[in-house]
């Protein structure tokens, strides 16, 4: 079984390039997927995958988006194009602690993966890779985290302290290729661009859907660092009501309607406004 690395981006270069450094130190997946949902500066995230020469097989795709949206889109993307068995979706701001691709070979079937654990830095408490929390307690624990409590994580040598949460949404995704392919992905009318919101529950809606097609979740021992970031901009953050509505619109009794588990039926989804190139 192949495995893929699928990252989508926004003007998150920097913490990407952090993101894939870490593959210097622990194994490379078989194939590595980058799709840059319309980055401002439009040559800075292919230039910085140039340079990353230990990295093998880099598909580079860029897609023409050209403000803040929800990641359904450019997360399809990566899929129509992906070529690995298992696919390994994360946030650019994310970092393998352990060896993610070892314990991605191992997913059972009929199963999707999440990460054990998220260490969140504190302000000040460490320049790299993270150096404050990315956003308050109370939101975090709104949508899912259950556990908090001190931890450490020797990443690069160093070992700083971080909050550490236990996680039940799935910041990064292990999942079989036909798995997502047969739920249709991401539903795309959770994007700005089609009339749903730009933020949130688009991938609570996936791994709801798996869940209802019979793909259960499984914890696996992995966790990562999430790197501090700008918040997206207060309209952004506003905007996820109708992503709820949509997700509201599929349940009955609280359960999904069984024809809306697959998503975006009858359409052309991963559509690509712009190209691919292989670095």
């Amino acid at each position: 079984m192949t495995t893929e690395l699928i990252v989508s981006v926004f003007n998150r270069t920097e913490l990407l390039r952090k993101n894939l450094l870490r593959f210097q130190y622990i194994t490379k997946p078989d194939f590595i997927t980058i799709v840059d949902d319309g980055t401002h500066n439009k040559t800075e995230v292919k230039e910085m995958l140039k340079e990353l020469t230990f990295l093998n097989n880099v598909q580079y795709i860029r897609h023409e988006n050209p403000e803040w949206d929800s990641c359904s889109i450019p997360k399809n993307i990566g899929l129509k194009y992906s070529r690995g068995d298992i696919l390994i979706y994360t946030e650019p701001e994310n970092i393998f602690i352990e060896s993610i691709v070892e314990i991605a070979k191992d997913l059972p079937i009929n199963k999707y993966g999440y990460q054990e654990w998220v260490y969140f830095g504190k302000q000040g408490s460490s320049p790299f890779p993270v150096d404050r929390i990315v956003c308050p307690l109370d939101y975090v624990n709104e949508y899912g985290v259950n556990i908090w409590e001190p931890g450490t994580v020797d990443v690069h040598g160093g070992e700083p302290t971080y909050t550490k949460a236990n996680m039940v949404s799935p910041w990064s995704l292990i999942v079989r290729r036909e798995d997502l392919v047969n739920i249709g992905g991401w539903d795309e009318m959770m994007s700005g661009k089609n009339g749903g919101g730009r933020w949130g529950f688009d991938d609570i809606d996936l791994i709801t859907r798996l869940r209802e097609s019979g793909i259960s979740a499984v914890q696996l021992p992995f966790s990562v660092v999430h790197q501090w970031h700008d918040r997206p901009p207060q309209w952004i953050q506003d905007s996820w009501k109708p992503n709820e509505d949509i997700m509201k619109s599929k349940q009955e009794n609280g359960k999904y309607k069984k024809e809306f588990f697959v998503a975006n039926k009858g359409k052309d989804w991963g559509i690509l406004d712009g190209y691919i190139d292989r670095i």
